[in-house]
């Protein structure tokens, strides 16, 4: 079961117990959530060797009653770029498939990513919005003209593929 424990507010709803509240980052990487009565704390869970090995970030604090800092007080995000940094799991955009090596930045979400290069191709699809024609894509960019996106038609095959998906999806 998948916790939210992204947000501050949300894990204000959960109940203080000693068994942390994970979610899944990456295979084999996991943030904790220990949501104590007085403190709580950020617990990563990453397997190792072939056995889960948990460890409690004792020198940081969750943002729950104070602002995030990005030293002391971190929110989800930085934990998540901090374990990213220290860890040798293998993330990824959960679009394109790159690496976190291989992009400028990875934004995590509970248990997905996405990088930079992503969501700017999601920003020009929600700016320039196309029923009929797709972003021309070379080398995993977008194709400028004078500044704009340049869109192509769908084939006759891609706009069927459309239609059957839209008429199936209730």
């Amino acid at each position: 079961m998948a916790f939210a424990i992204h947000d501050a507010e949300l894990r204000a709803r959960l109940e203080p117990r000693a068994k942390p509240y994970f979610v899944r980052i990456a295979d084999g990487l996991h943030l904790g959530y220990r949501k104590g009565k007085a403190v709580s704390r950020w617990v990563i869970r990453e397997r190792r060797r072939g056995a889960y090995q948990t460890r409690t970030l004792r020198q940081v604090q969750p943002d729950d009653q104070f602002p995030a800092d990005g030293v002391g007080v971190l929110n989800f995000q930085q934990v998540v770029e901090k374990m990213m940094s220290e860890s040798n799991s293998k993330i990824r955009c959960s679009f394109c498939g790159k690496s976190r090596h291989e992009v400028a930045k990875l934004v995590a979400g509970p248990g997905v990513f996405i990088c930079d290069g992503c969501i700017t191709l999601c920003q020009l699809y929600i700016d320039h919005p196309a029923e009929d024609a797709k972003l021309l894509i070379e080398d995993g960019k977008a194709v400028l003209k004078d500044g704009e996106p340049v869109f192509v038609p769908f084939s006759k095959a891609e706009l069927r593929q459309r239609k059957e998906m839209l008429a199936a999806d209730p």
